[in-house]
């Protein structure tokens, strides 16, 4: 440019003013290239390298604090991370993948004690007692969080097994042979109070009965 800041042409430029504007065109051009297509716009209104490195400098800054603030949202969801309601183990667990991997990308680094106390902690009050017991054993330390979780979905199997099993009414007659009524031979069910059952449906959980084998109404001589 001349002293009216107007454009020379090129054949106006002295040997430096060739080699500062060969210069110029190479740091734009290296510097527009790296821009992704989603931005490129945004900076078209600059003219030299100096203009778009300068306006670069405050969009970083601006994604450098927009950063800062997401890694600080992030570790206060780690503190307050908690199960939700009706939410199952294999649920909870995910969340909780997802979360530690964007605390990673962070740059958000936690002792793998603290990964496992926070996931224990986080689990509903049916984990309770089990998580007392992984807690007191010498090896929690050195445990990882897939060792704690392979423990956890066991003692969950465990729990749902024993809801399922509650569910099924036992029922004697299915298993348990009752006398015809007749006299002979058999085994038959009698109620407490001397009353012959053995044609009624037996089912609940406790019952008293008393058992008669091998009776005979013949007396010995």
């Amino acid at each position: 440019m001349d002293n009216d800041n107007a454009p020379k042409p090129v054949s106006a430029l002295s040997a430096e003013e060739k080699l500062l504007f060969d210069r110029e065109k190479k740091a734009m051009a290296s510097i527009s290239m790296s821009l992704p297509k989603e931005i490129f716009h945004s900076f078209k209104q600059f003219k030299t390298s100096k203009q778009l490195w300068e306006g670069l400098q405050k969009r970083c800054e601006g994604s450098l604090d927009v950063k800062k603030s997401r890694k600080e949202l992030l570790k206060k969801q780690f503190l307050v991370f908690k199960h939700f309601h009706n939410e199952t183990l294999d649920e909870l667990a995910t969340r909780f993948y997802h979360l530690l991997s964007e605390l990673g990308s962070a740059k958000v680094v936690y002792e793998r004690e603290e990964i496992n106390d926070k996931f224990l902690e986080a689990l509903p009050s049916t984990f309770d007692v089990y998580f007392v017991l992984i807690k007191e054993n010498e090896k929690y330390k050195t445990l990882s969080l897939e060792d704690v979780l392979g423990k956890i979905q066991s003692h969950d199997l465990n729990l749902k097994k024993k809801e399922t099993n509650m569910e099924h009414i036992q029922d004697p007659s299915m298993y348990f042979a009752k006398s015809s009524g007749k006299s002979g031979s058999g085994v038959a069910l009698f109620s407490g109070d001397g009353q012959d059952n053995s044609n009624e449906n037996v089912s609940g959980y406790s019952y008293q009965s008393r058992f008669f084998a091998n009776t005979s109404n013949s007396s010995s001589g």
